[in-house]
């Protein structure tokens, strides 16, 4: 490998390390792009830097990178120390670092969920490690593509988006000119180059006429095999009859109802959109609160549904493993559109009122401004009349005698 030639890189295939010479190696991973690193001692402890993606760093300005290294060991001098100072004094940050920042500085309420903001960690800090060294103004669309290539179409498009954004960031804060391109742009960019994102694919929802048989046979498990009330149960019947999301029920505390107003009350930091939300409680919401208020203990702490372990809310799971015990193939989200398609199929609450249920804001930008307060009266009427649309229908069966 010494003599290295584009036509032996290009026959490399097996992930792996290869030496070439003076700690320069070449490094061929799972997905098949190629990278450049100095693999290198220094006093006693191995370091191993990333310089570039191949073909996008040449292997004459790679052997030139590694003879500055072995230049810097031969004076005593650790390569990664000088580097990274070279970097900072330059003011643009690498790529990494602007991750972290980027990480750091985003509020709680944009990221859907703790584990979408685990999620966008991962693919920013551990899968992004070929730009991770890289000074954001040194990103191109070859990098981002290397970063990219042999994921699927899913993961890769994520990916691309959470990249997109961290350059957007340090392009906002001077660090990437303003006249230049953002490397992992979409239109115009990357489109020409990657196939089109897969399709979106919508929750599994339970066709509104069968909910109501649904929460009867719920109904038969609010209690277990030892006659212990089922929680999962009761909160899973309380998210369907209020229209909310899983994780809106499952944090729900007690200083967030108002037994007496018949209202729960969620702040914006407990949405998804992170504005303020209430849902008026239907008579059936009520029941179900008050056979959660009988169970309150100190060991439940402020949850309305507690979970197994003390003072800790149902598991992200809760639901999901209950519907799956009842061999049920939808989604809890997907109740959520059950109420929406009754609403529209079955009443004649305007449109902006059944969205509004679903902590949704319809309309143009001006007549959000204009809209500022939740139709809390019409918003009761509603839920009133889900709850009543899915109560246990009466036997109307008549059984006939003969004269």
């Amino acid at each position: 490998m010494k003599k290295l030639t584009a036509a032996k890189i290009a026959a490399l295939s097996t992930p792996g390390r290869f030496a070439t010479d003076g700690n320069l190696y070449i490094r061929v991973r799972d997905s098949g792009s190629k990278t450049w690193t100095f693999y290198y001692r220094f006093q006693g402890e191995m370091h191993d830097l990333g310089l570039g993606v191949y073909p996008e760093v040449s292997i004459k300005e790679a052997r030139a990178k590694a003879d500055e290294g072995n230049r810097l060991l031969r004076a005593g001098q650790n390569p990664k120390v000088v580097w990274d100072e070279r970097k900072r004094a330059s003011g643009t940050p690498t790529f990494g670092t602007m991750a972290e920042r980027y990480l750091a500085g985003n509020k709680a309420a944009q990221w859907r969920s703790d584990r979408h903001r685990t999620q966008v960690a991962a693919n920013l800090l551990r899968h992004c490690g070929n730009l991770s060294n890289l000074r954001v103004d040194e990103i191109t669309t070859e990098h981002v593509l290397a970063t990219l290539k042999g994921r699927s179409k899913g993961t890769a498009h994520r990916v691309r988006g959470d990249i997109y954004r961290v350059l957007g960031a340090a392009q906002a804060l001077g660090h990437i000119p303003d006249n230049v391109r953002n490397a992992a742009q979409w239109r115009g960019g990357l489109d020409q180059l990657m196939a089109k994102p897969p399709a979106a694919k919508h929750h599994e929802a339970m066709p509104y006429i069968e909910v109501g048989a649904f929460l009867e046979r719920l109904r038969e498990r609010r209690q277990d095999v030892d006659g212990k009330p089922c929680v999962a149960a009761y909160a899973l019947e309380f998210t369907i009859l209020c229209g909310a999301r899983s994780k809106e029920v499952r944090l729900a505390t007690w200083d967030e109802i108002d037994i007496d107003g018949k209202l729960w009350s969620l702040t914006g930091p407990r949405m998804k959109a992170g504005k303020p939300h209430c849902v008026p409680l239907s008579d059936g919401a009520l029941a179900i609160l008050d056979v959660m208020r009988e169970l309150r203990t100190p060991a439940t702490g402020d949850y309305v549904f507690p979970g197994f372990k003390p003072r800790a809310p149902l598991t992200g799971k809760s639901f999901e493993r209950l519907l799956k015990r009842m061999g049920c193939k939808f989604v809890t989200h997907g109740f959520r559109s059950s109420l929406r398609n009754w609403s529209h199929c079955e009443t004649h609450f305007e449109n902006v009122v059944c969205e509004q249920a679903l902590a949704h804001d319809p309309g143009s930008a001006s007549e959000r401004a204009y809209r500022r307060d939740l139709p809390v009266s019409k918003l009761r009427q509603l839920f009133a009349a889900w709850d009543a649309y899915l109560a246990p229908r009466p036997d109307n069966v008549v059984q006939l005698r003969s004269a």
